[in-house]
C-alpha cells in the first residue's frame, strides 16, 4: 500500500499543478504598460494637444496658469495670471517666446525683476516648465514616449489604508529641469481599478528638508481623449506634512 501511494504522489501533484496553477506575476514593464493603457486607451499621446487651467494653492496666495501642449507640433505655452496681468512663456520649433498681456517681448528687453518668480520670462524656465507641464498632463505617457523604462522589481506599499503595487522609473531620459533630471520617482499602481496611479514619490531635492515629495492623484478629467489627473496634492516625504496643491479643469 505504502509502495502504492509513492507512486501515485507524483501523478496527484501533477494534477493539482493543473488544476490550480500559480498565478504568475506580472514584471514592472508589464504593469507600466497597463498603466499607459489606463491613461492612453487609443494610443494617442504622439499625436495629443489640449489645454487646461492650473490652480496652485500654496500657503499664502492661489496661483492660475492656463496650459497648452500640442505634442505633435512640439508646441507648449502657459500663461499666468497676476496681479492683473498675464505673462506667457512658451516653446515653439526649439524656442522660446514670451508675452505680457499678450505682447511679444524679445527675451534681452525682459528686466531682471521679470525673470524672477512669479514672472519666470527666462530661457530656462521655459524649458523647465515645459517639461514640468507635460508631465502634468501625464506623467506616465510623457516618461513612456522619452524612453523610460521601469527597473525590474516590483514592490508593494501601503498608503492610506490601501495596498499598491510600486513600479520605480530610474530617470526621465534626456531631462532638462532639474526636478526630473537624475530623479528616482516611485508610481503607486492600483492594481484593482484598472492600473491607475494614485500616487508618485518623488526622490528629488524638493519640499521639507530636500528631501522630496509624494504627489497624491485625486479625480479625473478627460481631456481630448486622454485620462488626466484632476488634482495633486503634494506631501513632504520628510514628515507627510501638507505643501500645496494643483487643481486642473478643462478649457
Amino acid at each position: 500500500m505504502k509502495k502504492s501511494l509513492l507512486y501515485l504522489t507524483p501523478v496527484i501533484l501533477i494534477i493539482l499543478a493543473t488544476t490550480f496553477p500559480g498565478k504568475k506575476m506580472m514584471t514592472s514593464g508589464e504593469i507600466f504598460d497597463q498603466v499607459i493603457q489606463y491613461y492612453d486607451p487609443n494610443g494617442i499621446w504622439d499625436e495629443f494637444s489640449g489645454s487646461m487651467r492650473m490652480h496652485t494653492i500654496f500657503d499664502d496666495n492661489i496661483s492660475i496658469e492656463d496650459i497648452t501642449i500640442d505634442n505633435k507640433a512640439g508646441y507648449y505655452h502657459s500663461t499666468r495670471h497676476y496681479q492683473d496681468s498675464t505673462f506667457t512663456i512658451g516653446r515653439e520649433n526649439g524656442k522660446s517666446f514670451f508675452k505680457v498681456n499678450g505682447s511679444p517681448i524679445a527675451a534681452k528687453a525682459i528686466s531682471p525683476r521679470l525673470q524672477k518668480w512669479p514672472y519666470r520670462l527666462k530661457e530656462s524656465a521655459a524649458v523647465e516648465m515645459s517639461e514640468h507641464h507635460t508631465v502634468h498632463f501625464s506623467l506616465p505617457l510623457a516618461y513612456k514616449s522619452a524612453g523610460a523604462k521601469p527597473l525590474p522589481k516590483v514592490g508593494s506599499a501601503r498608503l492610506y489604508d490601501k495596498n499598491y503595487s510600486i513600479i520605480t522609473l530610474p530617470s526621465l531620459p534626456d531631462a532638462k529641469g532639474w526636478m526630473y533630471k537624475d530623479v528616482e520617482i516611485e508610481l503607486y499602481v492600483d492594481t484593482k481599478n484598472g492600473y491607475r496611479v494614485d500616487a508618485v514619490s518623488i526622490n528629488n531635492s524638493w519640499g521639507k528638508d530636500k528631501k522630496g515629495g509624494i504627489a497624491l492623484f485625486k479625480g479625473e478629467l478627460e481631456i481630448n481623449g486622454l485620462k488626466i489627473p484632476a488634482r495633486k496634492v503634494y506631501l513632504n516625504r520628510a514628515d507627510m506634512s501638507y505643501a500645496m496643491m494643483d487643481a486642473f479643469e478643462s478649457l
